[in-house]
C-alpha cells in the first residue's frame, strides 16, 4: 500500500507541474528523482542512473529517430502541396464521402504537433458540399487523423513505446494492427453514416488520372520510402529516416542554410528533453525497486492487473492530452504488471489505454484546434467520440481475452 502511495505522490507532482505548463521533460526528470528518493535510492545512485541513460545507445537512437521524424515533417511541409493532394484525391475518388476520411488519414502520416489543423480546411471544403455539421466535420478530421498512431513508425509516441517496451518496430506493429483496423471501421460507421451519396460526375480520362496519381506520389513518397525501408527491407529505422531526409533535400535542392533553419523550427530543445526525461523516469522505476513493490501492492488490494494496465495510461492520457507524454509517464509504471507470458497482448492493452485517454482529452491539441476551426460545441463532438472510444476499448479487451 505504501508503494502505491509513493507512486501516487509522484504522479500527482507530475500532473500539478503540467497544469502549470512546466516543460514535460523537466517534469519527468523531477518525477524520476522523486521516485528514486521515495523508494530509498541514494542521490549518488540516481546520478549513476542518469549517467547510464545518457550513455545508453538506445536513448540516443530514440532521440535521433524523433528528431529526424520531426525534421522530415517540416521538410515535407516545405516541399509538398496539400491543396494539390486534395485535387488529386478528388480526381481519383469519385465519391466525396470517401475523400473525407482519406484527407486527414494521409496528412496524419506526417508527424506534426497539432497537425489536424492542416487537414481541417480541406475536410471543411469537402464537408460543406455534403452538408455536414461542424461536429461531424470535427469528428472526421480528428478521428481519421489519428488512426495511424497504432502503426506509424514515425509517430513520436510509437517510437517511445518501442523503447519502453523494448521491442522492435515490426513487433509492436504486429500487436497493434488489429486496433488500427478497428479504428478505421469505427470511424466509417460513426463518422460517415447517413451521409447521402452525392451525384457522380463524369469519370476523368486516363491522362488526368495518371497526372493525379503522379501528384499524389510526389506528396507522399517520403513516408512510403521510410516505411518500405524499415518494414519491407528491415533497414535500420534511424538509417531509413536519414536516407529519406537527405534524398528529399537533394531532390528539391534545399540549400544548407535553409536546412539549418528548418531544423531549428522543427526540433525544439524540449523535444529532446522529453525523450531523455522518459528514459530516465523508466530507469529509476526499475532501479529504485518500484518494479517489484508496485505489483505486490496491487495484488494485496485485489485490483486486476489488466485493469491497471489499461486505466493508468488512459488516465494520464486524458490529463495530459499528449500521447508521447502519457506514455512517458504511464508505461514505465505499468510495465512491471505486464505478464511475460502475454507480453505483447498486454502491451497492446496499455497502448490502447493511452489512446483512449488522449482521444477524449479536451487538452489534446489536435482536438482543441479542430473544434475551434469548425466552431463546434463540445456536446455534439463527444456524442460521436465517446461511443467510438468505447468501441475501440471493447476491441482491445476482446483481443486480450481471445
Amino acid at each position: 500500500m505504501l508503494a502505491l502511495l509513493k507512486l501516487s505522490l509522484v504522479l500527482g507532482l507530475i500532473i500539478v507541474l503540467q497544469k502549470y505548463h512546466w516543460d514535460l521533460g523537466l517534469t519527468l526528470f523531477l518525477g524520476a528523482l522523486g521516485t528514486g528518493l521515495l523508494f530509498g535510492r541514494p542521490l549518488l545512485a540516481l546520478g549513476q542512473d542518469a549517467f547510464h541513460v545518457l550513455t545508453d545507445s538506445l536513448t540516443w537512437r530514440l532521440t535521433g529517430a524523433v528528431v529526424l521524424v520531426l525534421f522530415l515533417g517540416e521538410a515535407m511541409r516545405r516541399t509538398a502541396s496539400l491543396q494539390g493532394l486534395v485535387h488529386a484525391l478528388e480526381t481519383l475518388i469519385a465519391d466525396n464521402r470517401l475523400i473525407l476520411p482519406v484527407i486527414p488519414a494521409l496528412i496524419g502520416l506526417l508527424p506534426m504537433i497539432g497537425g489536424a489543423i492542416f487537414s481541417a480546411p480541406l475536410v471543411d471544403e469537402v464537408g460543406n458540399t455534403l452538408g455536414l455539421s461542424p461536429a461531424r466535420k470535427t469528428y472526421i478530421n480528428f478521428w481519421f487523423r489519428h488512426i495511424w498512431e497504432y502503426l506509424n513508425p514515425m509517430a513520436p509516441a510509437f517510437i517511445l513505446a518501442t523503447g519502453i517496451f523494448g521491442v522492435s518496430v515490426p513487433t509492436l506493429m504486429g500487436a497493434l494492427y488489429p486496433l488500427a483496423l478497428a479504428a478505421v471501421a469505427i470511424g466509417i460507421v460513426v463518422g460517415l453514416r447517413r451521409i447521402p451519396r452525392p451525384a457522380t460526375d463524369s469519370q476523368p480520362g486516363p491522362t488526368r488520372q495518371r497526372e493525379s496519381l503522379e501528384e499524389l506520389g510526389r506528396s507522399i513518397w517520403p513516408i512510403a520510402l521510410v516505411i518500405f525501408l524499415a518494414i519491407g527491407l528491415r533497414v535500420d529505422f534511424l538509417l531509413s529516416l536519414g536516407v529519406t531526409v537527405l534524398l528529399l533535400a537533394a531532390l528539391h535542392h534545399i540549400p544548407l542554410r535553409e536546412l539549418a533553419g528548418m531544423a531549428r523550427r522543427s526540433v525544439p530543445p524540449h523535444t529532446v528533453a522529453l525523450v531523455l526525461g522518459v528514459m530516465y523516469f523508466k530507469e529509476t522505476i526499475e532501479t529504485s525497486g518500484a518494479v517489484i513493490e508496485v505489483p505486490d501492492a496491487l495484488a494485496q488490494l485485489g485490483i486486476a492487473p489488466l485493469v491497471v494496465i489499461f486505466a493508468v495510461p488512459a488516465l494520464v492520457g486524458f490529463l495530459t492530452g499528449a500521447l508521447a507524454g502519457a506514455f512517458g509517464v504511464s508505461l514505465p509504471l505499468v510495465l512491471p504488471l505486464i505478464s511475460q507470458d502475454a507480453y505483447m497482448t498486454q502491451a497492446m492493452l496499455a497502448y490502447a489505454g493511452g489512446m483512449a485517454g488522449i482521444m477524449l482529452s479536451p487538452l489534446h491539441l489536435c482536438l482543441a484546434l479542430t473544434k475551434d476551426y469548425f466552431k463546434s460545441p463540445w456536446g455534439p463532438i463527444y456524442r460521436l467520440l465517446v461511443p467510438s472510444v468505447a468501441l475501440e476499448t471493447v476491441a482491445a479487451m476482446l483481443l486480450v481475452i481471445a
